[in-house]
């Protein structure tokens, strides 16, 4: 019985949380709506987390005297948005209206109509903007979608910038057909074939004149063909062609009919489209205006090469860099051994009186005369391989014999040679006082 009591209990309160609630009130704009003061009506449920997720009508609208926002009293906004959310996406058809009435000397009403399914645009998507005046339509935009993806007829009209753009998609998105984009006095053509531009160019609207005509070879359609087609039925080949083809799509036509919806939505304020791109404040993420081009790039096996060629011409350079370590150190070693060499030979001079003349007779070292003898003899035979090296590994080795010298004679300074002496007085020879003084 408690356990069921429990169960119900825990039923009664997810059952709380999960009915609908309205909501009506005042709901503020912002960007560049900040100023509007507007109601707004949608019903809701409530998460157990607390958030809302609107289901089912919405409606918001505003009506404000010029007064209300630092214009005269002329002036007036009205604005009504209406539409259905499902799980706090936009679903069905959108209705904004905007009407501007002596509003910085503008009179327009700007009417975004569009429609979605489960937050994805799909139909019909318009915008105009009408002068309330004389009723003309001064500019207008249209797209349309299906399931995310701009197909069929697209076009744009501003009379005031004389800007005008006529093209179409196909069902994928793709360029197709002629395309029309004047602006300036200028309209630039294109064709396309599902994607792939066979040609362009530029006419002056009013005298007709064409310039800067390109027709794409037929052998670049035909190798797009065929890479397009690769791509769907063996990628794996693709890496062995020498071409490839990007697929792009117009990134300032995307932004033109993106900058205009965001407005006219006020996508902001009120959100529910699955595409638009938050981190891009004129973005959707619409799959359209896409085109192919051909490119060329190295082949698997070129690349293969050119990877062979850089590793090879990089263990090279790692080889070169290792010599040029390599007799670096061997520089420093010599230079090192150098120094310690004229250490040695100021201790002999200092400590001993042993330099290039024999010790005074009250020195105690004077009596070893024969080896001071040698010592002058080997010196100056090391000293001079060492001036004659070749390189620095046959100095350093040379230079490594004077050392051992100088060493060897500091340690006989200090003990008893009388029989070395002896033997070193009967002999000229150097490599035999070498034996003889253990070097």
């Amino acid at each position: 019985m408690k356990k069921l009591f429990t169960m119900l209990m825990a039923f009664l309160a997810i059952s709380s949380f999960a009915q609908t609630k309205t909501f009506s009130g005042d709901y503020p704009l912002s960007g560049d709506f900040f100023w509007v003061k507007g109601k707004a009506n949608y019903a809701y449920t409530e998460k157990a987390d607390y958030t809302k997720v609107k289901n089912g009508a919405f409606s918001f609208s505003a009506d404000m005297n010029g007064t209300e926002f630092g214009q005269s009293s002329r002036a007036r906004f009205v604005e009504s948005v209406k539409g259905q959310y499902k799980n706090n996406l936009k679903d069905g058809l959108w209705t904004h209206i905007i009407t501007m009435t002596n509003i910085e000397q503008q009179n327009a009403t700007i009417t975004t109509t569009v429609n979605y399914k489960d937050g994805i645009p799909n139909g019909a998507w318009k915008m105009t903007v009408t002068d309330n005046k004389t009723f003309a339509v001064n500019e207008s935009i249209s797209l349309n979608f299906k399931n995310g993806v701009i197909t069929g007829a697209y076009n744009a009209n501003e009379s005031s910038r004389g800007i005008t753009i006529n093209g179409a998609c196909d069902e994928n998105g793709f360029f197709h057909g002629k395309q029309s984009d004047v602006e300036y006095g200028t309209e630039t053509i294109t064709e396309y074939t599902h994607g792939k531009q066979t040609l362009s160019l530029n006419r002056n609207v009013q005298s007709g004149e064409v310039s800067n005509r390109k027709t794409t070879d037929a052998a670049d359609l035909e190798m797009t063909d065929k890479i397009t087609a690769l791509a769907k039925t063996n990628p794996d080949a693709l890496a062995d062609q020498s071409f490839g083809v990007d697929d792009l799509y117009d990134k300032e036509l995307d932004k033109y009919f993106g900058q205009k919806f965001v407005f006219g939505l006020q996508i902001n304020d009120f959100p529910g489209d699955a595409l638009y791109n938050t981190n891009n404040s004129y973005r959707f993420d619409w799959k359209g205006f896409r085109y192919l081009t051909l490119y060329k790039q190295l082949t698997r096996a070129e690349i293969a090469v050119k990877e062979a060629e850089k590793a090879k011409a990089e263990a090279e350079r790692q080889a070169k860099l290792a010599i040029e370590r390599a007799a670096e150190e061997l520089k420093d070693q010599v230079n090192n051994l150098k120094y310690e060499n004229n250490n040695k030979r100021d201790e002999l001079i200092k400590k001993y009186s042993f330099g290039t003349t024999l010790p005074s007779a009250e020195n105690p070292v004077a009596r070893k005369t024969p080896i001071f003898k040698a010592f002058i003899a080997l010196e100056t035979a090391y000293n001079e391989k060492v001036n004659a090296s070749k390189d620095n590994s046959e100095k350093l080795k040379n230079l490594e014999s004077v050392n051992k010298l100088y060493i060897r004679t500091i340690e006989l300074l200090n003990v008893d040679t009388k029989e070395m002496e002896k033997l070193l007085k009967k002999t000229t020879d150097n490599a035999e006082r070498e034996k003889l003084m253990g070097l």
